[in-house]
């Protein structure tokens, strides 16, 4: 039973870890694409609806953050 509940806690750290660099990685990602999101907001909030074309057009040539290790 002892060897049990290690297994557990070690699964159960494992999947801390992982969680944790999967938002590590969003916030990131989030970040390197502020000011696309603050363009994009504020257009929805004029047009209320954006076409394709005009959705790529707001997206700039700034590459998303590399995931942090």
């Amino acid at each position: 039973m002892p060897e049990e509940l290690h297994d557990r806690a070690a699964d159960n750290w494992r999947l801390l870890d992982l969680v944790a660099n999967g938002f590590g990685r969003a916030t990131d990602v989030l970040r390197s694409r502020r000011a696309d999101l603050d363009e994009g907001a504020r257009r929805l909030l004029a047009q209320e609806t954006l076409t394709a074309d005009q959705f790529r057009a707001i997206r700039s040539t700034v590459q998303p953050a590399q995931p942090t290790s």
